[in-house]
């Protein structure tokens, strides 16, 4: 009897310490996936601050540009009044 008492004890203890390992494997899982939910937010916020940024950089080089054409009407204006 005390045997069977033995053995169910011994099984109890590794059922438990079974539940106890799983349980922290969950735990480690469950961190794992909101560290790459962090990240994953990150690289989406870095994208969207390449994005914002290369658009505002192709807006400045657009205004530079429509300036320099702007300059040369009015240089090319100028000199055909100058030459009539």
């Amino acid at each position: 009897m005390k045997e069977a008492a033995s053995v169910v004890t011994t099984f109890t203890e590794m059922m438990n310490e079974s539940n106890k390992i799983k349980a922290e494997e969950v735990a480690m899982k469950k961190e794992e996936i909101v560290l790459a939910q962090q990240k994953l937010e990150l690289e989406r916020a870095r994208y969207e601050l390449d994005k914002a940024e290369r658009e505002a950089r192709f807006a400045v080089e657009k205004k530079e540009r429509e300036a320099q054409i702007e300059f040369m009407r009015s240089t090319i204006e100028m000199m055909r009044a100058l030459t009539k």
